[in-house]
């Protein structure tokens, strides 16, 4: 083969070699920037405002009867209308032409309707007649699919009609609540006799008697007149809100109603009250227009003893006197407090939690979601707005051609429908999108139900359909970061010690069998870490608790005394300890200290903690002991960790130059010396980019701490406590997730949360490597 011919081919292969590497190179950024992209793509809908878009509209007036419409409503499939008038009939329409389908009316029914209520979750109806009767009437619909096209049929079950005033004063204001056993609450004002409540069983598919007549109690609320009226879900209790600003609740036990509390919940009239799915956030507007929400929240009144003032909750507290506090942790002693003060007694308040986007003039309807905690307002000014209870905002307002004298959601929430007051229908359609994420509601601090004040909070699930899903991330951002914590707390010291004596001071042949061993850690699955992490260390350091502290403590006691009768005894009397001598004549003395530390234990915890260490910390301290936690996490995380670091850093103390070395043993320097002030300075750069790449490896790790913690995402420092990463929240959490809900594009966004740790982690370490590269290459 000819030179030229020998060259012309090598050409060649470099050519294709560099093709190669070129595409190789291409595809993995091509690669990353397509999952980065992928991971904004389904992030990005997050943050998108919900859409509201009419879809149609329809003279009522003149398609049914020109009668004054008190209450409507739809089909779950948004296809057909129907209207409660003021004669008590119910016309049902089409949503998609217009046109009349059918009319019902209520024959035990002989006055004219003056109010009325809907239930949030179904066509339940309540509606107060003059001459001071109630009555209710619950719309079913009923798919037929016998042609080519589904056809639904509307039906509506009466139930009785009842005196719920018997002095006869119409029923100006009324609410309603049916439960699934048919068990109904009716309450009413009139304002010739006052506020009235009755309740009664609806009995199955037999038609109302026309002498039913329940027993009404009063409800008493002297010298007030009730503006609005709604009845909580979850105990049927009453609220009812006054001309003078006021929200009385009536508390219901038995067929007996009793005031409970009573608060000044605004300064001009209550004119529209609503509780939101659950029935346990009360959504309050007035004739000012404001709207608020409002929700039981526990509280404890402290009392103190004591003969110096003390302070509860930051606020000073006199001798004698008494504080009303949310409860937050107060009762079960989880919240620090002074010892003069005592717990004088509990319950649950009423309490302003957020206020939203205020009409001009009065809010007239509140109209609530029955799938999520959206909500809708319509005030006086003839203005529409679409508020999210969660995030705390107002995300659409608008006008509809006539201002709203009703509003409601259809029963699937994907739409809304509004009456005008000249008995125009405006169809709207609704894409919520994810309203109740934001900014601050992954990031900052949320009021939810059920807790004494704003938290982060990470429950993405509940048992019931009303739960509301917490998707506060600092939870599972300080689980990451405690996690990786304790765990580079373990294995930074180990790992970088370790490299230093095996590179520095160890022979070779030591050196070559300890190396490999080590080595091969790094070829343990982690799910098996995991495994024994949570099976097996987990319980043994739970039932050696105080054992294992103490040897925390006698390990380098004991170390330390051996160091210093090492160096009382004489230089010439010390044994040899050349080589691996060192290494083994060490080991007993370490062993010595555990087992020292290991019989002392019981000893100590008798002696100091009344024999039993995890009830004096909760007792005292108010730690609970969780077995699997942040000891557990740190030492199994660090054991997968070390080998990453210690391989690393002692390759880069090996590499460091000899002639460094022997010139500090030239000038007199002892082994230790020369590998702590020459060999690991010399290695820094190695030996930071192996921390750092530990430190990546930890944040990301997913298998140990699913499995050796309790995977419970709370925010506690105490090592005794678990936690929840992020990676190991996308573990646990995607296979519930649907698609494309909130639940699943947030798991997308803790993914990118990840990479941008992963890559800020990756870029100090490169930048930080390079600078001390720069600054050792002189040496």
């Amino acid at each position: 083969m000819s030179l030229d011919r020998h060259d012309k081919m090598v050409a060649r292969v470099d050519a294709w070699a560099r093709r190669v590497i070129t595409l190789g190179g291409a595809v993995i950024i091509f690669s990353v920037v397509g999952l980065v992209g992928f991971i904004l793509y389904e992030t990005y809908p997050l943050f998108a405002s919900p859409v509201i878009e009419k879809t149609g509209e329809w003279a009522l007036a003149s398609r049914i009867s020109p009668a004054k419409g008190l209450e409507i409503g739809s089909d779950e499939y948004r296809e057909t209308s129907y209207r409660l008038d003021d004669k008590g009939n119910l016309d049902f329409i089409s949503l998609e032409s217009g046109a009349k389908l059918a009319t019902f009316s209520n024959p035990l029914l002989h006055d004219r309707v003056v109010s009325s209520h809907r239930m949030t979750r179904r066509n339940f109806v309540t509606f107060g007649a003059e001459g001071g009767r109630a009555g209710t009437a619950e719309i079913k619909y009923l798919a037929n699919y016998a042609g080519k096209k589904r056809v639904v049929d509307p039906s509506v079950k009466y139930g009785p009609v009842f005196l719920l005033d018997k002095d006869g004063g119409g029923i100006s204001k009324i609410a309603g609540y049916a439960d699934d056993d048919g068990n109904v609450t009716v309450a009413g004002f009139s304002r010739k006799s006052g506020l009235f409540a009755a309740s009664y069983r609806l009995s199955g598919d037999e038609a109302p008697s026309a002498d039913f007549n329940p027993k009404a109690v009063k409800l008493e609320a002297p010298g007030e007149i009730v503006t609005s009226l709604a009845i909580s879900s979850q105990d049927a209790a009453v609220f009812a809100g006054t001309e003078s600003g006021f929200v009385f609740i009536f508390s219901k036990s038995g067929d007996v109603y009793a005031l409970r509390e009573k608060i000044k919940a605004s300064d001009v009239s209550v004119t529209a009250l609503a509780f939101l799915i659950g029935g346990e956030q009360l959504i309050v507007g007035d004739a000012d227009g404001k709207i608020s929400e409002w929700f039981d929240v526990r509280h404890v009144r402290l009392k103190n003893n004591g003969s110096q003032t003390a302070y509860a909750g930051g606020l000073p507290v006199k001798p004698g006197e008494e504080i009303e506090l949310p409860d937050t942790g107060y009762s079960d002693k989880k919240a620090g407090l002074d010892k003069a003060f005592t717990l004088a007694s509990g319950g649950k308040k009423l309490l302003k939690i957020r206020s939203f986007e205020s009409h001009k003039e009065r809010v007239e309807i509140i109209a609530a979601s029955p799938r999520d905690l959206g909500f809708a307002t319509a005030g006086g000014d003839g203005t529409v707005a679409y508020h999210y209870s969660t995030s705390g905002r107002t995300y659409k307002v608008w006008k509809p051609g006539q201002k709203a004298d009703l509003l409601v959601f259809s029963p699937k929430a994907d739409g809304l429908l509004s009456m005008g007051n000249d008995g125009m229908l405006y169809n709207y359609s609704l894409d919520a999108k994810h309203p109740e994420i934001t900014v601050g509601t992954l990031f900052s601090k949320v009021w939810y139900v059920g807790y004494p004040g704003s938290q982060y909070v990470w429950q993405s699930s509940g048992g019931t359909d009303d739960f509301e899903p917490k998707f506060s991330l600092m939870p599972l951002i300080f689980g990451t970061l405690k996690g990786t914590l304790y765990a580079m707390l373990f294995s930074v010291p180990l790992a970088i010690l370790g490299a230093v004596y095996l590179s520095q001071i160890a022979p070779s042949s030591l050196r070559n069998a300890i190396k490999p061993m080590i080595e091969l850690m790094a070829a343990i699955p982690s799910v098996v870490v995991g495994f024994l992490a949570g099976l097996w260390l987990s319980p043994i350091i739970s039932n050696h608790t105080m054992s294992f502290l103490m040897m925390l403590v006698s390990v380098p006691v004991g170390w330390l005394f051996f160091v210093l009768v090492w160096w009382a005894i004489p230089r010439k009397k010390r044994p040899d300890t050349s080589g691996a001598g060192e290494l083994f004549f060490l080991t007993p003395i370490v062993l010595a200290s555990v087992a020292a530390g290991y019989f002392a234990a019981p000893g100590v915890e008798s002696l100091l903690f009344h024999g039993d260490l995890k009830q004096w910390m909760y007792s005292t301290l108010g730690i609970v002991y969780d077995p699997r936690n942040s000891v557990v996490v740190g030492l199994a995380l660090g054991f997968a960790v070390v080998p990453i670091i210690f391989t690393i850093s002692e390759d880069a103390l090996s590499a460091v130059p000899p002639s460094l070395t022997t010139a500090a043993y030239a000038l007199a320097a002892s082994r230790w010396q020369t590998a702590i002030f020459v060999a690991l300075p010399a290695a820094s750069p190695g030996i930071f980019a192996a921390v750092m790449l530990g430190l990546g490896r930890a944040v990301g790790e997913t298998m140990i701490v699913l499995m050796a913690t309790g995977n419970t995402p709370i925010m506690d420092l105490s090592i005794f406590n678990g936690m929840r990463t992020m990676s190991a929240a996308i573990a646990v959490e995607m296979p519930e997730a649907p698609v494309g809900g909130s639940l699943y594009r947030v798991l997308f966004l803790v993914g990118l949360l990840l990479f941008v740790f992963t890559f800020l982690i990756n870029t100090v370490a490169e930048l930080i490597t390079m600078r001390l590269k720069k600054k050792f290459s002189r040496l």
